[in-house]
């Protein structure tokens, strides 16, 4: 399997067409629409600079149980339909957000910004 590079999440960042703003309070759940066409398997990644982009689960046409790449993300993170649901948004949990095909040629959804406002917690 293919590993994401940062240069690749760069690159994607760098010609997305639309970056949404999404606003949250700290300990709630979020859902994120993953505006690609086909969703039958995509990746979700993060992107939270300075830091590498993480992949966080991959789902499958032929299984309705995505494959998690940290266990500690099954808590965390589900998934309903075509959307990603987060489950009670921490700091750790800011950043851009996308999903991605998995085609011999990637094809990345706009970017959806989670953030917070308010003093020190802005991403």
């Amino acid at each position: 399997m293919n590993e994401i590079t940062r240069k690749d999440l760069f690159t994607c960042y760098q010609n997305v067409q639309t970056l949404t703003h999404q606003v949250t309070e700290l300990g709630q759940h979020v859902t994120i629409n993953c505006d690609l066409d086909e969703v039958d398997e995509v990746y979700w990644l993060l992107l939270n600079l300075p830091n590498p982009p993480v992949t966080i689960l991959r789902t499958f046409l032929t299984s309705q149980t995505p494959f998690y790449y940290d266990m500690k993300f099954r808590d965390k993170y589900s998934l309903q339909s075509k959307h990603l649901i987060i489950n009670s948004v921490t700091k750790d949990e800011l950043g851009v957000y996308f999903c991605m095909n998995t085609g011999i040629f990637p094809i990345f959804s706009d970017g959806i910004r989670l953030h917070v406002i308010g003093g020190d917690t802005e991403q």
